[in-house]
This record gives C-alpha cells, structure tokens and sequence, in this order.
C-alpha cells in the first residue's frame, strides 16, 4: 500500500477490532483470494483498499441486481432487444479487462414466458452524468450479423462479378459435331456453373482447357460467387416486399438455394 493507516473503531467490541485488523492485515500484505484484488485507496473509498473486487468485471453483483434487468428490460421491443421480458440475468462472464467502459459481458437472460435466452450485454457510461447505455446481441443474432458481414467478401472482386466467365472463347477447330478434323469431345465448366462441350482436336482441347484454368485462377472463388448470388436472393426478398426477420429467415431461404458447387 505505500503507507499505514490506523484506524479507530467508533464501538463494536473486540468483534470490531479483529474484523478491522484482518482487513488492514490483508491489505498490507495485497494478498487477495485467486481471481480478485483489492480496491484503490485513491477511488475516494477508504472501504475500497479494504474490498475485494472481481478480476472480472463481469462478475460484479451490480451486473444482476433488479436495476441491471430493469435497463435490460428496457431493450424489450426495440430492434435487436430481448425477445420477452427478463426475470433474472445469471451466467455472466467476460474477460478480465483494465478498464471495463464499454464492459461487454457473455450472459444468460431468464424470460418471464419460462424461456431462455444467451448473449452479450454490453454497458457503457458515456460520462457527463449521461444516461447508462445498454445493448444486447442474442447469440443467434451476433451468428446471423457475421454472417452477413461474410457475404460481402464478394465486393473485394475487382472485376464485374456478374458478367464473369471462366469460358475461354473456342477454338477454331470447335464443333457441334464429331467430324475427322474435330474427333476430341472437350467440355469445361467454371465456377459461376457456365459448362460448354465441344468436339475439337486434341492439341486444342488442352489449350483451351490451360487458358480456361488461367481464367479461372484470376477470377472471383467460389465463395465469392456463391456470397454474391445470395446477397442478390435477399435484395430481391426485399425489393418484393418481403419484411427481413429477426430471426435472418431471408438469409436461411436464400442460403438454401444457393447450393455449394
């Protein structure tokens, strides 16, 4: 602690004067229980070089009291709220952070309906003696935001995605048919699921094919396609007049159509 400071209990008995000593003892020597440490004398407390804190701040008390699930229940209704009134907030974790502001925490919320609900509340003090804001993310909903985020991985394709084509023009001695100068049957297909056969000669085929392959290894991946063709399934849910759900049920739909190759 740097210095010593007596204290004088105001009454309370031997009883007081133990519970006092035991305090000052620890204290002195900064040995807190494993996962916890003592206050700061200089938060304006002298009680707080006294108390033990939780190295996680998630598991502070205040984080469960009537007051936390009234801020909580507050978010009831509103986008991206909890989807039923909150009885108790229990499981609360998160990782050990020096200065908690904003403090995001992994939590459990009890539903008055009997349900449950997992994900993460966060809480911030902006300071200025301004209102607490509280957010919450469900699981499901943090799930669903990533993986929309991942669907626009398709924009880092510097080309025009949609018009792409991994189809090499044919070569001269293509035809629809077999014929003595085109006996080889070529067929190529690229990853927008473009697919040409030919009947071509055979140095030809393995032309066309290498420059089929170069064009393919420069094109979008097949991710970036297939992120492509849902992002657009859910531009035209929504431009159809279909309300995107809570639940990214539009996602689920497109996702579905949208077979991997």
């Amino acid at each position: 602690m740097g210095r010593v400071v007596s204290f004088r209990p105001m009454g309370g008995g031997a009883a007081m004067r133990r519970s006092v000593a035991a305090m000052a003892l620890l204290a002195i020597s900064g040995c807190a229980p494993p996962g916890y440490h003592f206050g700061q004398w200089s938060l304006g407390d002298p009680k707080a070089a006294f108390t033990v804190y939780p190295n996680d701040a998630c598991q502070r008390r205040e984080l469960r009291t009537p007051g936390a699930v009234q801020w909580v229940n507050s978010l009831v209704g509103t986008q991206g709220g909890p989807s039923g009134r909150v009885v108790t907030i229990e499981n609360v974790s998160g990782p050990a952070v020096d200065n908690p502001n904003p403090l995001s925490c992994h939590a459990t919320l009890r539903l008055e309906n009997g349900g449950f609900e997992e994900g993460t509340l966060t809480f911030f003090s902006p300071g200025n003696d301004r209102p607490l804001v509280v957010s919450w993310e469900s699981d499901f909903a943090r799930s669903q935001r990533l993986r929309r985020n991942s669907l626009d991985n398709w924009k880092s394709y510097p080309g025009d995605i949609a018009s792409w084509s991994g189809i090499p023009p044919l070569p001269r001695s293509a035809s629809e048919v077999e014929s003595s100068s085109a006996p080889v049957h070529c067929s190529i297909g690229d990853a927008a699921g473009h697919m040409v056969a030919i009947w071509t000669t055979k140095s030809d085929c393995s032309d066309w094919i290498s420059e089929a392959r170069r064009l393919s290894a420069s094109g979008p991946t097949p991710v970036q396609l297939r992120n492509y063709r849902i992002s657009k399934c859910i531009e035209r849910l929504s431009a159809a007049g279909y309300i995107q759900s809570r639940s990214g049920e539009e996602l689920e739909i497109c996702s579905a159509a949208m077979p991997y190759q």
